[in-house]
């Protein structure tokens, strides 16, 4: 019996062991060479675009640029995700895409002050009674997930909120649920340079279930972000 008992108390011991090494395992890997080489090419396409936009002042060059950009973006949040935002190399990658974002953003700095000389900001149409509570939401939800942002302005594109009303499988409680949401665009003005800003997309939320409003704001990747001048933002 006890040493049955010695046996269950080394077999516990073990998992325990292994339970808190697990978390750490993708921590101590590389990041995959594939994805370096995704990375390095992308940093030679990229390149080219800013020269090309200087060039012509063509705004799809400047937005192909931007595109690039946040496909690099993309692959650091991949390998984040695989290996944790404290792992040498990631720390390492989300420093230099932070860098590129500027040196970029200042080299094409003198052609975007004449190119968007004359554009607009976002259109703000929304009306809703709620308004200022949104936008309270929104800006509350963006400075706690990007704290270095600058505010300068919401803008709402959008008149009406956008309403989903379905019946959703639950996989973890095996079971159907009723999902009753809206959402409401955003664009988030931030202070970019002196001169520049980048008006970013966020999402306002309600669970018309729960009765909860909510924002959706990481999202400076894979959405809709611009670039135009600070002179143009009501202060």
């Amino acid at each position: 019996m006890d040493t049955l008992r010695g046996r269950l108390c080394l077999v516990v011991t073990a998992i325990a062991i292994a339970a808190a090494v697990l978390p750490q395992v993708a921590e101590s890997q590389d990041i995959s060479k594939a994805l370096k080489r995704r990375i390095e090419k992308l940093d030679r396409v990229i390149e080219g675009f800013a020269d090309k936009f200087n060039a012509t002042g063509d705004m799809r060059k400047f937005e192909a640029l931007v595109k690039r950009l946040d496909q690099r973006g993309g692959y650091i949040a991949e390998a984040e995700k695989r290996h944790g935002a404290k792992h040498p190399e990631v720390v390492a990658l989300m420093a230099s895409q932070a860098k590129m974002e500027k040196a970029y953003i200042s080299e094409c700095e003198a052609m975007l002050l004449k190119t968007l000389a004359d554009a607009q900001p976002p259109v703000d149409v929304y009306r809703g009674g709620d308004r200022d509570e949104v936008a309270e939401t929104v800006t509350t939800a963006w400075q706690a997930a990007h704290p270095d942002d600058e505010i300068l302005d919401l803008r709402f594109p959008e008149a009406t909120w956008t309403n989903k009303k379905v019946w959703e499988y639950d996989a973890g409680r095996d079971a159907f649920e009723f999902v009753d949401r809206s959402t409401l665009w955003v664009r988030v003005i931030v202070k970019y340079t002196d001169k520049l800003a980048i008006a970013y997309t966020a999402y306002a939320t309600k669970d018309n279930v729960a009765k909860t409003l909510g924002a959706s704001v990481y999202t400076k990747r894979g959405h809709v972000w611009d670039v135009l001048l600070v002179s143009s933002v009501a202060l």
